[in-house]
């Protein structure tokens, strides 16, 4: 299963506002809920947002989204 908990540890570290961060960065609200949500099984979400992601932290992959 998918879960983009790596993405909420890192959004925290950093004191991010995620809704300033979607905006940056061009990603819909309803995307940015599917990445924000705390459940079991996460919604998928688009490889190019979390390409973005990753570019704008300059992180890789495995620190947006994990396989449980």
């Amino acid at each position: 299963m998918i879960s983009y908990r790596p993405f909420r540890v890192l959004v925290a570290e950093k004191n991010l506002e995620t809704t300033a961060l979607a905006q940056e960065l061009g990603i819909s609200p309803s995307t940015m809920a599917k990445l924000n949500a705390k459940k079991e099984e996460n919604e998928a979400v688009s490889l190019k947002t979390i390409d973005k992601l990753c570019k704008h932290f300059g992180v890789s992959i495995d620190q947006i989204v994990e396989i449980r």
